[in-house]
């Protein structure tokens, strides 16, 4: 069986109030991600900071259609 990881990597410039929104987005999206459990959907596997960016990875056992 194959599997696929899959990455995303977003910036945070995390100064005034459009930053902290992002920021809220982020923490949003990441607690929406660690409890979808769903066979079409990329499973959240973690989430890690680097300087200024965050990064989501995921992974799928199922093969892409197409």
């Amino acid at each position: 069986m194959e599997c696929f990881f899959a990455g995303k990597e977003a910036f945070l410039q995390a100064q005034g109030q459009v930053g902290q929104e992002a920021i809220k987005q982020l923490e949003h999206e990441i607690a929406l991600l660690s409890d979808i459990q769903h066979p079409n959907i990329v499973q959240y596997l973690g989430t890690g900071m680097m300087r200024n960016s965050i990064f989501f990875s995921g992974a799928s056992k199922q093969g892409l259609s197409g």
